[in-house]
């Protein structure tokens, strides 16, 4: 289902794709209900390198903050709406995404004033705080339900003696309404098992109390962004020291809290919640109206567990529920060993078989004459095959781990440095002077200069998972076309959604060879483009009416790029056929069956 939600949301990011060629980076703004080292981070550094990365045009976040933790607000309500206005005064903003429950009431109470004809995308937020009569036309939301009472009771399931549970969850005001919340879903429960809350306990007091817990003790993690003491508490940290310092089972709600000591259980995935959100943040920034796009409420998933917890605290695998997914497995101790022995013996022959190459190169170099009955050059073409492919396979693999680190670190630090020289540059009352200026200029090079690395970073593995392999060819068409003014018509059909990534992928470059050696040698006027599924296949066909060239002659001499197009497909197990011939233009045809 999620497939067919983001092959729609893709197939209408493309219908305003044709009137943005020539625009500018979009505008983002980013509403932390805290600061964004507290809660909701995790989605946010989930959600804004994805939109980043799958987005067509650059985008500029402007991230403001409108309460610390331990406040209602850092600030006067006047205060932050002033700020917000000089921000959103520097220009227009394409979308606001208010993240977390705080967030989403001051962007619907504030809207008129602040944003009336942007759209808004309330992410992050649990459903209890925004109801679909309550959406204005403008506005739409990708929810998660948070169900505590789920997790409980999954609790209970694999620990049935258990009869404490340490309620972790903090003091301010968000964790207030959650306190309630709690305890009205727990009341049920509370014949069975007795509730210590910690909303009055520090955050020392808190580890000294899930320390000494009595036999058949557990402990559930909520909410803890401030303890009793007003010392805000970040959660992977809070977790770890929790983990640390416990003598009793953790569980928790949410899927990033695997790995920092909860057991598991349903979990709600924030991963799932990033996507979601950036499909639909897609569709908006393409034009789509906010009213035909439906609400959506995520709830938590398959049962996942940490098998070291598993293992820690003494429950049988029996015990899960069925389907339930288990992580953190580790090997054997014979198979790890027998790894650690098979990756010395490899090393060893890696050694043994470069001598010997070393050494037959030099007596042939001594006794160049070759065999009597020539060269086995079916096994030279063989083994150049298999390098090829693996080169091939690891360029692939670098150039993916790079696009992460540009876009992920790099672009986002430029971001973070362009907010802070305009909230420097930003006077407080009065006409900008000649510093402002200079700051303003300073802004302008910052974000040039994370359009340029970004446009060459090369976020093709993230698209084609966004948006799908049609979809992500039509984007990159328009923009050769608008980038080298070519007549390009793209025709694009049906691909299922169960492509392999790897064939996926494979046609995605021979579509990106065969339209940089059009623009770079065959002189066209005009160029066709057609991919779809047919008879069982992936087919890609690159016509133009170029100069032509002898495909025979090319790959026999230096076109590096036609042999690279045969195999990517011989890898993916297709096949490519060149029509070709001087003055007649050229086809190129691409198959890979499924």
């Amino acid at each position: 289902m999620r497939k067919l939600f983001v092959g729609a949301a893709a197939a209408l990011f493309l219908l305003a794709t044709a009137v943005r060629a020539d625009a500018g980076p979009r505008r983002v703004l980013l509403l932390f209900s805290y600061e964004r080292e507290f809660s909701h981070f995790t989605f946010a550094r989930l959600f804004r390198p994805a939109l980043a990365r799958s987005s067509r045009d650059p985008i500029d976040f402007i991230e403001v903050t409108l309460q610390s933790v331990r406040g209602s607000r850092s600030e006067s309500e006047a205060t932050i709406l002033d700020h917000l206005r000089g921000t959103l005064g520097n220009g227009p903003v394409d979308l606001v995404v208010p993240i977390g429950g705080p967030a989403a009431a001051f962007a619907q109470q504030h809207r008129a004033e602040l944003f009336h004809e942007t759209p808004i995308l309330f992410a992050a937020v649990d459903s209890r705080f925004i109801e679909r009569g309550a959406l204005s036309p403008n506005e739409t939301a990708v929810m998660a339900r948070n169900d505590p009472t789920l997790a409980l009771e999954s609790m209970l399931r694999l620990l049935p003696d258990t009869r404490t549970v340490l309620m972790v969850i903090g003091a301010s005001k968000l964790e207030q309404f959650w306190l309630e919340e709690l305890k009205r879903v727990f009341h049920p429960f509370e014949r069975r098992v007795t509730f210590i809350w910690t909303n009055q306990l520090s955050m020392a007091e808190l580890l000294a109390r899930a320390g000494s817990l009595p036999p058949h003790s557990a402990i559930f993690y909520g909410i803890l962004t401030m303890d009793a003491t007003g010392a805000p508490q970040m959660e992977e940290s809070a977790l770890d020291a929790l983990h640390a310092a416990a003598n009793a089972p953790m569980f928790g709600l949410h899927s990033h809290q695997l790995g920092h000591g909860i057991i598991g259980g349903p979990l709600l995935s924030l991963d799932d919640l990033g996507r979601d959100t950036t499909a639909v943040a897609l569709r908006l920034l393409a034009g789509e109206p906010p009213t035909q796009i439906q609400p959506r409420t995520l709830v938590a998933g398959t049962p996942t567990f940490d098998s070291r917890e598993l293992r820690r605290w003494g429950i049988p695998d029996r015990q899960l529920p069925a389907g339930s997914v288990i992580e953190f497995r580790e090997a054997p101790a014979w198979r790890r060993q027998g790894a650690i022995a098979a990756v010395a013996a490899v090393a060893v022959a890696q050694t043994a078989v470069v001598i010997a190459l070393a050494v037959a190169l030099r007596r042939r170099r001594a006794h160049p004459a070759p065999p009597a009955e020539g060269w086995d050059v079916g096994s030279a073409e063989a083994a150049l095959t298999r390098l090829t492919h693996r080169l091939m396979h690891a360029h692939e693999k670098e150039r993916a781990s790079i696009a992460r680190a540009i876009q992920d670190d790099v672009c986002q630090q430029l971001v973070g440095l362009t907010l802070r020289l305009q909230a420097l540059g930003t006077p407080p009352e009065g006409p900008r002077g000649e510093q402002h200026a200079r700051i303003q200029e300073l802004c302008d090079q910052f974000s040039a200069l994370q359009r340029a690395i970004f446009a060459i970073s090369d976020p093709l593995n993230p698209r084609l998972q966004t948006l799908g392999l049609v979809a992500s060819a039509r984007l990159f068409c328009e923009r050769l076309r608008a980038e080298h003014r070519l007549d390009l018509d793209f025709r694009g059909g049906t691909v299922s959604a169960r492509v392999p990534e790897a064939a996926a992928l494979a046609i995605f470059r021979v579509l990106q060879e065969s339209l940089d050696n059009v623009v770079a040698h065959a002189g066209a006027s005009r160029v066709t483009v057609a991919l779809g599924e047919r008879q069982g296949g992936i087919e890609l066909e690159v016509a133009d009416d170029g100069v032509g060239f002898d495909p025979d002659a090319a790959i026999r001499g230096t076109a590096v790029g036609l042999v690279a197009i045969r195999e990517r497909l011989r890898d993916a197990g297709g096949t490519c056929t060149f029509d070709s011939r001087p003055g007649a233009g050229t086809r190129i045809l691409a198959r890979i069956p499924l």
